[in-house]
């Protein structure tokens, strides 16, 4: 998928945390207070309406999963992980398996309010014919 001008992200998301992915997307993090990460999935982008979630997490660890996992997620699927800490500490995200579908599916992690300037990552499948 190739985001459009204007294109905002509608879904986002502590030491050592993992994520895996089976169909879907399992994250334990460990966090705590008032910083703020935001872990933004996005699945299935397009018009039609689908599932949305918004997850809050604080305290010094906790799990991020998509929704239904291990098993698939709902189409059209917009999840949201608002994670906290306390300020001067990390938040560190570590994928141990992590899957995607091609020109679809989204992740976006903002460090504060999901806004361009808070971006830190992106990362999504393109498909190429070559």
């Amino acid at each position: 998928m190739k985001p459009s001008s204007g294109w905002e992200p509608r879904g986002c998301g502590g030491p050592n945390p993992s994520v895996r992915s089976e169909s879907g997307i399992r994250a334990p993090v460990r966090a705590g207070g008032s910083r703020l990460l935001l872990l933004c999935w996005v699945l299935f982008i397009a018009s039609a309406t689908g599932q949305n979630c918004t997850f809050n997490l604080q305290g010094p660890n906790g799990t991020v999963e998509s929704p239904g996992f291990p098993y698939g997620y709902p189409n059209y699927a917009n999840c949201t992980w608002i994670i906290t800490a306390e300020e001067q500490n990390r938040i560190q995200l570590v994928f141990h398996a992590f899957a995607l579908e091609e020109d679809f599916d989204v992740l976006s992690v903002f460090d504060g309010v999901p806004e361009q300037g808070n971006l830190r990552t992106r990362i999504l499948v393109l498909y190429s014919e070559e």
